[in-house]
């Protein structure tokens, strides 16, 4: 089950949250690669020394893709202090762990008791891609779309396999949220490939919630 909301959030909320992400410092990012040889992602910090080691990942990177292994590239949000108070955590309490927001979680998707799983801000920028994969056991999918501006061209589109002959697209207009219910075997889905035209980041807050019992 997909369902798509545009206008979500307030016009002014989502414009503040939008130009927040945009204006995080560098060192708040962690680019984050995963590819076969790797059980759990790799995290690189905007150094020289790891620029090189993105490099010398390359060649297995590549091959990893072709063979249809679980392979991805992005920049997310990194862990918080304790009593945090930047926009990021100030979304997580007043939103994502509000009552209001977790009843319509329960309404929407039929999720008994949800609780947050998990939460980060994304940023997908010229080459960076999420393939293939399913998300087993991860119950209910959420994307804040916060990206103004964005067209289909730049790429950076969320797809959802239903079946070998039908795949939806979902576009990431700004202030929509999407919800997937992922069941527990999981749903195939990726997102395409940032073109290196597109002008900006593709960015969002996403994440999973699951039954709490």
């Amino acid at each position: 089950m997909i369902k798509v909301f545009n206008d979500f959030l307030p016009e002014e909320k989502a414009e503040e949250l939008s130009a927040a992400i945009y204006d995080t410092p560098e060192h708040w990012w962690s680019h984050v690669h995963k590819y076969d040889k790797t059980e759990n992602p790799i995290h690189y910090q905007n150094t020289l020394r790891d620029e090189y080691r993105k490099k010398e990942i390359e060649q297995d990177f590549i091959k990893s893709f072709h063979e249809g292994s679980f392979t991805y590239r992005f920049k997310r949000s990194t862990s918080h202090v304790p009593e945090c108070a930047c926009y990021e955590c100030k979304f997580k309490e007043e939103t994502l762990e509000s009552e209001k927001f977790k009843n319509f979680i329960e309404e929407e998707m039929d999720l008994k008791d949800p609780f947050l799983y998990e939460s980060f801000v994304s940023s997908y920028s010229s080459g960076d891609f999420l393939n293939l994969h399913s998300d087993q056991q991860r119950g209910i999918a959420f994307i804040f779309n916060l990206t103004q501006g964005w067209k289909p061209e730049y790429g950076g589109l969320l797809n959802v396999i239903k079946d070998e002959n039908n795949i939806q697209t979902i576009f990431p207009k700004f202030n929509s949220l999407v919800l997937l219910n992922l069941g527990e075997a999981g749903t195939p889905h990726f997102v395409s490939e940032v073109s290196k035209y597109a002008p900006f980041s593709r960015i969002a807050i996403s994440g999973w919630y699951n039954n709490a019992s």
